[in-house]
């Protein structure tokens, strides 16, 4: 990761999913998800509840944003 983002950018990783169930858990953070199945891009939280949802097959990188 660029020194410049790491103010900004808590971490940066790979899902691969499977087409089971998400449990998105409550969460200060934000964290951007760009999804390989759509080639949509798309903001999660901040959460201050849990969410539930089918998911698609897909890999999806999310960067995880420092709270605040």
């Amino acid at each position: 990761m660029d020194e410049r983002l790491r103010p900004w950018v808590t971490g940066i990783g790979t899902r691969r999913l499977a087409g089971e169930r998400l449990v998105h858990a409550p969460d200060t953070a934000t964290t951007l998800v760009l999804c390989s199945e759509t080639g949509e891009a798309f903001v999660l939280g901040p959460r201050d509840r849990a969410g539930y949802h089918a998911g698609r097959p897909a890999r999806r990188t999310v960067v995880r944003l420092t709270p605040g």
